[in-house]
Parts: structure tokens; C-alpha cells; sequence
């Protein structure tokens, strides 16, 4: 088990390897409660890493797919919808961090992004720089009960 992010509330997010050694899950722990997080999309997935989380509780991560291309996501407060952050060009998008204003790192095979998307993210307004090439969200909606939960 490895943590790699915690917010103000306590609140601590991560990845795991399963006992045999073939799945990478990513972790939410808040207060007694640990939630297992793996994309929705499990035949195109490699694994699910938990990179960090914000005091809104928005989550940034890794998911891996089956040609090793790293993919960022965001994963809304309630645990309810992933959102893909694609960079146009790129086939490699991973999301490391996530600051209180919203807005998350993207380090991508072309070149590194700041991840503000107005859809996603209403307030503040993003305000890309000039000329800019913006890392884009598509949200990829979870039902309810998806994920493990363990108190």
C-alpha cells in the first residue's frame, strides 16, 4: 500500500497491489472507511493509481491501459464520476496533483499542462493562457455500489 496524497481533512488517497500480485487498485481512506477505486473501464485497464486529493475532495490519478499508456483522471467528491483528461496529440496524460483552486498537474508525452476545465471544475472560471492547448475532461459516469467499501 502506498499514499501518495492527503488533504486538510485527513483524508488519504493511494494505490495497492492485490495479494496475488495482479491487480493495482487505487484507495480512498476517510475517517474508518476505505474505498477501493478502479476504473469503470476494467477490460481497457492496467491499473488505478490515487495520485492526490484536495480539501473539496476532488481526486487526481493514473489509470494505466493495456498498451502501458498512462491516462489522468479526476474523480468528483461523491466518488461517482471519473473524468478522462486526455491532452490532444498525446497518448500519455498522467494527473499528479490537485491544488484548492481545482486545477490539476498533467504530465504528458507532449509536453507538461495544467488541467482546468470549466465543466468539471465551474468556479473559478478557467482562463487559459494565449495560444494555449488546453487538457480536456470527458466524465465516464459510476453507478452507485461500483466501488468496495471496508470499515
Amino acid at each position: 500500500m502506498k499514499a501518495r496524497g492527503l488533504n486538510e481533512s485527513g483524508e488519504v488517497v493511494g494505490l495497492f497491489t492485490s495479494a496475488d500480485g495482479t491487480t493495482i487498485s487505487g484507495f480512498v481512506i476517510k475517517g474508518d472507511t476505505v474505498t477501493v477505486i478502479d476504473d469503470p473501464r476494467k477490460n481497457a485497464v492496467n491499473g488505478t493509481n490515487l495520485e492526490g486529493v484536495n480539501r473539496k475532495r476532488w481526486i487526481v490519478g493514473v489509470w494505466d491501459d493495456r498498451a502501458e499508456n498512462l491516462h489522468g483522471l479526476i474523480l468528483s467528491p461523491d466518488l461517482s464520476t471519473f473524468y478522462e483528461i486526455t491532452v490532444p496529440g498525446s497518448t500519455s496524460s498522467p494527473t499528479f496533483g490537485i491544488n484548492n483552486s481545482d486545477r490539476g498537474v498533467v504530465a504528458s508525452a507532449s509536453g507538461s499542462y495544467i488541467h482546468c476545465d470549466s465543466r468539471t471544475h465551474p468556479a473559478p472560471k478557467c482562463q487559459p493562457a494565449e495560444n494555449s492547448i488546453s487538457a480536456e475532461a470527458t466524465p465516464i459516469h459510476v453507478p452507485p455500489g461500483t466501488f468496495a467499501q471496508y470499515r
